[in-house]
């Protein structure tokens, strides 16, 4: 059920749980015309694997020191970061309940060419509403939001580094949990391949 809530969002890379419990249940609009931010979700996730929390990084082209909008911001293919992410993310849940089942729909985002940051980043979110089975409105801003109108202003709250600005969460199986306890708020494929169906319940109880 929605809340309601009009929120605004970053573009993000496979996003962590908070953020897509705000896309799941609020009025979503991502900031498509902010200068893009270095160490953010805007180009990297976090997921638990056999030795830790892990950061996977999308490599971008350098702009000279520039500030580059986040639209005309452009992923760097001479590094081999596909098949990195592909072999982090068979390492940490080939072994989860419903990894077989969900992975053929992301695995094209590993197998096919990428150009753009903020184009891969809004086809993977749409994959993942799908995946969740949940109707979504998502509006790319038409310039960039300084005047939030009583919006609510995510951009810069979830952040790698800002790991307890949310509320208590819940726990469920990790497959790593028995060696390093229970990780909160990585990505949503781990909340998915761990529960599969049961995911969107997750995030209604967190809510």
């Amino acid at each position: 059920m929605k809340n309601n809530i009009e929120v605004i969002l970053s573009t993000a890379y496979f996003p962590p749980i908070s953020y897509m419990k705000h896309v799941v249940f609020d009025d979503v609009i991502i900031e498509g015309h902010e200068n893009f931010i270095k160490q953010t979700y805007r180009n990297r996730c976090r997921i638990l694997g056999p030795n830790g929390t892990l950061d996977l990084s999308v490599p971008l082209i350098k702009n000279s020191g520039q500030k580059t909008p986040i639209q005309e911001v452009l992923i760097d293919n001479s590094q081999n970061w596909q098949a990195l992410h592909l072999r982090s993310l068979e390492s940490a849940y080939r072994s989860a309940p419903f990894y077989e089942y969900y992975f053929p729909y992301i695995e094209e985002f590993f197998t096919q060419p990428q150009t753009e940051l903020f184009n891969l980043n809004q086809r993977i979110i749409h994959m993942l509403v799908k995946l969740l089975r949940v109707s979504s409105s998502l509006i790319v801003s038409k310039e960039y939001l300084e005047d939030l109108g009583g919006r609510r202003d995510l951009r810069s709250l979830i952040h790698p580094k800002k790991e307890s600005w949310n509320e208590n969460w819940l726990m469920y199986n990790q497959v790593f949990e028995g060696k390093f306890g229970f990780t909160p708020d990585l990505t949503i494929l781990d909340l998915i391949f761990n529960l599969g169906p049961d995911a969107k319940i997750y995030l209604e109880e967190c809510n």
